[in-house]
């Protein structure tokens, strides 16, 4: 075998940014569950309520996030303002129930993941 042949290295296999999510918030000490499935029959993914991606709960609290690019944060935050299930507004509904609902949006710096987090409650605030 030649000496200066090149090791062969494994690529590593992309991690969706869902699973960077789930894994941070099981880091913080949440118990997490991924309620977004994929619909076969329709060709499209669907979120619990219409906007919850990931349900947390641990440390005193219920949440939800949903999880997208940082690019796509402020189609998010429109998307869960005028969001409706069964003709009620989901958003306010859920944060009058005492929910927390973030977005977390990922990003590489310098070749690494970082999240950014947006607070729903005080976008819907900003909102009142």
């Amino acid at each position: 075998m030649d000496k200066t042949a090149k090791k062969k290295t494994k690529k590593k296999a992309n991690t969706t940014l869902t699973a960077k999510s789930l894994k941070l918030l099981r880091d913080e000490g949440y118990m997490v569950c991924k309620v977004e499935y994929w619909n076969s029959f329709a060709f499209k993914r669907k979120d619990l309520f219409g906007i919850i991606d990931v349900l947390c709960m641990g440390n005193g609290k219920t949440f939800g996030v949903q999880v997208t690019s940082e690019s796509g944060i402020s189609a998010r935050v429109k998307k869960m303002l005028n969001a409706e299930w069964e003709g009620q507004p989901t958003l306010k509904t859920m944060l009058y129930l005492g929910w927390e609902i973030e977005i977390h949006g990922w990003h590489k710096v310098k070749n690494r993941w970082q999240v950014r987090r947006v607070n729903m409650r005080e976008k819907f605030l900003e909102k009142v």
